[in-house]
């Protein structure tokens, strides 16, 4: 009888341990549950691609060409502005070097030629040598400023006002434009950037004098 008990008291302490262990199951599946909601919830944040970068500032000066030339050439000599210059632009300039003189190198990076016309003295001088080609250099100013003019008019129309573009230009000997520099700026991008574009291809009509130096300084003048 005894054992009877003991056997009775044990079965019904296991029975209340595995019915506690269930009951504890069951509240820890109920709340587990929500929890593995609440993880498998995700939060996505989307994230704004960067702001593309700003386009370039427009270079006021435009880039030096390259000059690339297989034999020296004259040069001429700088002219300085003076302020009562008349209303007419001047012809343009062009000089010869004289290699014994210690010019050294001109603007375009040539080696002067030896024998080439002195700036002073000899040959009528510089002075000279701007009456003697003071015809074709007039020639090659118009030309240029028409193309810059046509130029203008086909890219969003003439600027306004009086504008200068001071360049060095060299000349082959069928008048086509071989090199060029921009030496002063006219003050306006759209200006100088139509210079430097119809430089790139330019040919004057009519060739050059034989004896000319080759390499000229203008004044390419645009009035809006």
């Amino acid at each position: 009888m005894k054992q009877h008990k003991a056997l009775t008291l044990i079965i019904g302490g296991v029975a209340a341990v595995l019915l506690v262990v269930v009951i504890s199951g069951i509240v820890f599946m109920l709340k587990d549950k929500p929890e593995a909601r609440k993880r498998q919830v995700q939060m996505v944040t989307l994230v704004k691609p960067p702001p593309p970068p700003p386009p370039p500032e427009m270079q006021e000066q435009l880039p030096e060409p390259e000059e690339v030339m297989e034999e020296p050439v004259p040069e001429e000599a700088p002219r300085e502005d003076v302020a009562d210059e008349p209303d007419a632009p001047p012809p343009g300039e062009l000089l010869g070097l004289d290699a014994e003189g210690g010019t050294g190198s001109d603007g375009f990076g040539l080696a002067a030629r030896k024998g080439g016309r002195s700036l002073i003295g000899g040959n009528g001088g510089r002075e000279s040598l701007l009456r003697k080609y003071a015809w074709y250099t007039g020639i090659v100013r118009q030309e240029l400023e028409e193309l810059v003019r046509r130029y203008l008019e086909e890219h969003g129309g003439i600027p306004k006002g009086e504008l200068q573009t001071v360049v060095k230009i060299q000349l082959d000997e069928q008048g086509k434009v071989d090199a060029f520099k921009i030496e002063g700026s006219s003050g306006n991008s759209e200006m100088d950037r139509a210079v430097a574009q119809i430089l790139e291809k330019a040919a004057v009509k009519e060739p050059p004098p034989s004896d000319m130096p080759k390499i000229i300084k203008l004044r390419i003048s645009s009035q809006g």
